[in-house]
């Protein structure tokens, strides 16, 4: 018998559980220690073991030959040491739970103590500890512990400490499930996007997360990097449903896919672009006016003097030329401006990218200023475009910005480090998460209307990859946009 077969582990302080010694010599020294039971019996020696087998063996012959039956009467179970075990005496139960109430200094000699190891009785295997295990360790009732567990007021500040103190001792974790089920709500909410590599994405997925602490809430990360099939797989619900809701930002789903949908499979709220007009039953949409971002970027080149812009970041794939993917939209606001300063979108300049990393705007600035090399100014898909056209610059002896003027979008943690600085479009992240997680509650919580799309606001960062030639600039934000819910 080990001391596992009895439901009862034994661990010292500051260890791991001691295995190294017979369980017997365990149990009896911890026994010592909680109670004044009877001293264990001496150990029975070799000899004494031998002729005790002998002698069963003699008599069983004995009653065989006589013709009859085994000694039915049951063998006398050696005595247990009072351990904390479910169902032991109250007076140990009670004594564990002062040690609780008043733990040791930490520079008291090390002891051992009984950690309660509950045993599923049909499998034998260890179950994990309930409410009901704190709740005796505690000297509380049931509902106490849950309201600790769920964080609930009007709990003294001692008993709070108490409960903790046994949830820390027994490894009690709420099983997000059984909450589920109870409540209806796990508090886990998925964030699906395209892939943190891209800057843009990681920045926005910790605003996700730090937002979501302060509500008590859990986010579960998603990349979809897998491809179009992965964002299907959300799309679809993952095949089972992964928390109480999700926000997704698509990037390869094709838009007449979403325009199919008479209802999404959880409640969900999009994010970024890829999105049609019209959006099935469930879902709300928040995002950053594309247009009118890429519109202030490139106005702004024009009014520092710039008059042979390029825009670099078109992606010349199915994909990338759906009218509400985001290269689509931005380098429609770049036309926009254009337009509104009187030069003419059609002899515009725009290059194309395979992608929108960094290399692809290192390789996109080559092939344009080799096409191209009167262009005095640039707007860039992302930073990351950005920061890729800047590297080329350089190597290819082009001053920013007495050259060339270079903004990006995004506002990326390394674009104020960039050589020079970069001027950027910052997309208010706080903002667009909070307000995405507010939707969200709301369809969890039961809200059933119509499909709402929100503008978040941004803003106009200018550094020095922008400034004037023989100017001096002074980075300086201006405030675009606010928030704004459109009719759909």
């Amino acid at each position: 018998m080990t001391c596992e077969d009895i439901g009862v582990g034994i661990l010292l302080e500051g260890g791991a559980p001691a295995r190294s010694r017979p369980c017997e010599d365990q149990l009896y020294n911890v026994a010592n220690q909680l109670s004044t039971a009877s001293p264990p019996r001496q150990r029975a020696t070799s000899d004494e073991v031998g002729g005790s087998s002998r002698r069963r063996r003699r008599g069983g012959r004995q009653n065989r030959d006589a013709g009859g039956a085994r000694d039915a009467s049951p063998q006398r179970a050696a005595p247990v040491p009072p351990l904390l075990v479910h169902g032991s005496r109250p007076r140990d139960r009670a004594r564990l739970r002062h040690d609780i109430a008043h733990p040791p200094h930490p520079s008291a000699p090390t002891s051992a103590r009984i950690v309660p190891m509950s045993l599923n009785s049909a499998t034998g295997r260890q179950r994990p500890p309930s409410l009901r295990d704190v709740a005796e360790l505690a000297g509380v009732s049931i509902k106490t512990v849950s309201n600790v567990v769920n964080d609930y007021p009007h709990v003294r500040d001692a008993t709070r400490e108490k409960v903790r103190e046994a949830i820390l001792q027994v490894g009690y974790r709420p099983q997000v499930a059984a909450q589920q089920l109870r409540t209806g709500a796990s508090k886990m909410i998925t964030l699906a996007v395209p892939a943190l590599t891209f800057s843009y994405f990681s920045d926005l997925a910790q605003e996700f997360i730090d937002e979501a602490q302060l509500r008590g809430q859990t986010v579960v990360l998603h990349s979809t990097s897998g491809g179009r099939e992965a964002e299907r797989t959300v799309l679809e619900g993952f095949n089972r449903l992964v928390g109480d809701g999700v926000i997704f930002n698509p990037l390869l789903i094709e838009e007449e896919v979403f325009a199919r949908m008479e209802r999404t499979t959880q409640p969900t709220v999009f994010i970024g672009e890829h999105l049609p007009e019209e959006l099935p039953q469930g879902s709300d949409y928040v995002r950053i006016d594309n247009v009118a971002a890429a519109f202030d970027a490139t106005a702004h080149l024009l009014e520092c003097g710039r008059r042979r812009i390029a825009f670099l970041g078109a992606i010349a794939t199915r994909h990338g030329l759906q009218p509400h993917s985001s290269g689509s939209l931005r380098r429609d606001g770049y036309a926009a401006a254009l337009t509104e300063h009187g030069l003419d979108p059609d002899v515009a300049v725009v290059q194309a990218v395979d992608d929108w990393h960094r290399h692809d705007g290192f390789t996109g600035a080559q092939a344009l200023m080799a096409r191209h090399p009167e262009v005095d100014g640039i707007v860039c898909g992302n930073d990351d475009l950005a920061i890729g056209v800047l590297a080329q610059l350089r190597r290819l002896g082009r001053r920013v910005p007495e050259d060339v003027a270079v903004i990006g979008y995004d506002d990326t943690p390394d674009a104020p480090f960039a050589s020079p600085p970069l001027s950027t479009i910052s997309p208010d992240k706080h903002t667009l998460a909070a307000t995405a997680l507010d939707l969200l509650t709301e369809r969890i919580q039961g809200h059933d209307g119509p499909p709402r799309v929100l503008d978040t606001p941004y803003a106009l960062v200018v550094r020095e990859s922008t400034a004037p030639a023989g100017a001096t600039s002074s980075p300086a934000t201006t405030t675009s946009t606010d928030l704004e819910e459109l009719p759909r």
